[in-house]
């Protein structure tokens, strides 16, 4: 976007020394070539960032260079990305509800000189296999702060 921003500005100062100089044809060819770069990087970025608060990083920047086409794209992805994370957040929360229960039971249990039948023993460990499989990405973050990027976001599109 500072490419673009950097040949506007070339293209301001050929019209103020001479505008007999000025080269329609290679002006029009340089600002596609420019487009073209930033949607492929912005392509680029959004094939390769998950995480919604650099997602929306890139939205305040794209929106502080007026591109409201770049702004739409990655309020979309990111969009995308915080419910994908809700959805992981919900069945994690599920998991670990369930594998709670269990634990309480056991203890409950323990405390009365008996065992957690083995059904139940078996559901906990499969839970608890379950949970650790799960792939939890790093930048998850509370339910709070995803609000808190789409209510941003919203202010942005």
């Amino acid at each position: 976007m500072d490419n673009r921003d950097d040949l506007e500005r070339d293209i301001q100062q050929q019209y103020y020394k001479d505008r007999t100089a000025v080269n329609e044809k290679k002006i029009k060819a340089d600002r596609e070539k420019a487009e073209n770069y930033i949607s492929t990087v912005v392509k680029a970025a959004l094939e390769n960032i998950q995480n919604p608060n650099y997602l929306f990083e890139l939205a305040q920047e794209a929106n502080r260079k007026k591109d409201p086409k770049v702004v739409l794209e990655v309020a979309h992805k990111c969009y995308t990305s915080v419910y994908e994370l809700e959805e992981l957040r919900e069945s994690k929360d599920k998991l670990a509800q369930g594998i709670r229960i269990l634990e309480e039971e056991k203890e409950s249990l323990g405390r009365k000189k008996k065992e957690l039948p083995k059904n139940l023993a078996s559901e906990l460990s499969a839970l608890q296999d379950q949970l650790k499989a799960k792939e939890v990405p790093e930048y998850l973050s509370s339910a709070d702060n995803h609000i808190s990027i789409i209510d941003s976001m919203a202010q942005l599109t």
